[in-house]
C-alpha cells in the first residue's frame, strides 16, 4: 500500500523520469536523483512506523474478530470457522500494515495487554472475576450489565459487530446512566489498543 506523501513522491519521480527522456542531459537528471531520495526515504521511514504492536477490534457482522500484531507478525482470534484473512476489514489491515506472516487462533476468554485485563464475553456470558478489565462484549452475551458494572468495574465496555443493535442500544443506555465509557464498533469504527 501506498501513503499519500509515497504517491506523491511517486508521481514526481515518474514527471522527473519523462522530463529527462524527452531531453537527455546531465543538468536534468538533478532532480531525478532528488525524486529517487525522496520516495526512497519516504519507503524507508513508512516501514519503520509499521513495526510495532497493536491489538484491533474489528468490526465485522455476525462474527468477533480480534487482531494482534507485532512487527511483521500478526494472529486474529476469531469466532468463525472460515479463514477470515481473505476477507474485510482483515484483507485490508494486512495489506495496509504491511503482514507477512499471519496465523490464527481461538478467542481467550481472559488475556492481559499491555498491562490491561482483557474480559471477552460471548452469549454465555459467564465471566471469572478480573479487577477493572476492559470487557468485549460480543454475540448477544445473556448477562445482567448494571451487576457485571458492580462486580467488575470495568475501565471500557467495548462492543463488536456479533451483537444485534437493539441490544447495543440497552447497553449503550445502561453505560451512560452508570457513567462507564463504552464503545460500538458499529458507530466509531475499530477499537485499537
Amino acid at each position: 500500500s501506498f501513503s499519500f506523501f509515497t504517491m506523491i513522491a511517486c508521481y514526481f519521480l515518474l514527471i522527473t523520469l519523462v522530463i529527462w527522456w524527452m531531453n537527455k542531459s546531465p543538468k536534468r537528471l538533478i532532480p531525478v536523483y532528488i525524486a529517487i531520495t525522496l520516495w526512497l526515504g519516504l519507503v524507508v521511514s513508512e516501514n519503520k512506523k509499521v513495526e510495532n504492536e497493536q491489538l484491533v477490534v474489528f468490526h465485522t457482522f455476525g462474527k468477533t474478530r480480534i487482531g494482534h500484531q507485532k512487527d511483521r507478525e500478526f494472529t486474529l482470534h476469531h469466532s468463525d470457522t472460515i479463514s477470515p484473512f481473505a476477507s474485510y476489514p482483515v484483507k485490508s489491515f494486512l495489506v495496509e500494515r504491511r503482514v507477512s506472516n499471519y496465523t490464527s487462533a481461538k478467542i481467550p476468554k481472559v488475556f492481559r495487554y499491555k498491562s490491561k485485563w482483557i474480559l471477552c464475553l460471548d452469549s454465555l456470558g459467564v465471566y471469572p472475576r478480573v479487577e477493572k478489565p476492559i470487557v468485549l462484549l460480543t454475540h448477544n452475551s445473556k448477562l445482567h450489565l448494571d451487576r457485571l458494572i458492580d462486580s467488575l468495574q470495568p475501565t471500557l465496555i467495548l462492543v463488536d459487530g456479533s451483537n444485534y443493535p437493539s441490544v447495543v442500544d440497552r447497553w449503550r443506555t445502561t453505560c451512560l446512566q452508570r457513567k462507564v465509557s463504552f464503545h460500538y464498533t458499529g458507530k466509531k469504527g475499530a477499537f485499537v489498543f
